[in-house]
């Protein structure tokens, strides 16, 4: 497992033909990956939603958001709650994962070049490795942020670069497997 996730990082287009070529990579090692990449985004987030909790920008965020006031009063519960906004997340981040699959399995049928659902499974869930940095930035991320804001602005630009790289990866992941450009990759 350790093997696998050094090199998706180190040279991850080998990795890719290595998954396309030989797949020997286990269907529950993919499903533990995709929990640990959600449980990370949602410890990241759910720090950061906890720390601006009170935070007036974030309330008229929420009044904007969800005008009906029932509404707002449970979101509103949800964040006061860490471990409930925990899995909240974290679930949404796990079910993204597997719609990206979906989408991307059901627009398999219009390629001319096909491949099977673990496939594509395991280029999407290796592809946001990245993601699981923000394991350890989620648990330590309350602790430093009360010395100031400039640790999560930090964390906000490494998060949009690591988001970026990721969404990057997974392009390239897809046009090695379905053998296609990058623009047409792009455009699909």
């Amino acid at each position: 497992f350790k093997t696998n996730i050094v090199k998706s990082i180190i040279s991850p287009k080998n990795f890719i033909y290595f998954v396309k070529e030989q797949m020997l990579i286990a269907t529950y090692r993919n499903i533990i990956l995709n929990f640990l990449i959600a449980l990370s985004l949602g410890l990241y987030f759910a720090s950061v939603i906890y720390l601006f909790r009170a935070n007036i920008y974030l309330d008229m965020i929420l009044s904007s958001v969800f005008t009906n006031p029932d509404t707002k009063m449970n979101i509103a519960y949800v964040i006061n709650s860490p471990v409930n906004l925990l899995l909240l997340i974290s679930v949404a981040v796990y079910l993204k994962i597997i719609i990206i699959t979906s989408l991307v399995f059901i627009l398999d049928f219009l390629f001319i070049k096909k491949s099977n659902l673990r496939t594509i499974y395991t280029i999407t869930i290796w592809s946001f490795i990245p993601f699981l940095i923000f394991l350890l930035i989620g648990t330590v991320i309350y602790k430093l942020s009360g010395e100031g804001s400039a640790f999560i602005t930090v964390t906000f630009v490494l998060f949009i670069l690591t988001y970026l790289y990721c969404y990057i990866k997974l392009l390239h992941g897809y046009k090695i497997i379905f053998e296609f450009s990058t623009l047409k990759i792009v455009i699909y």
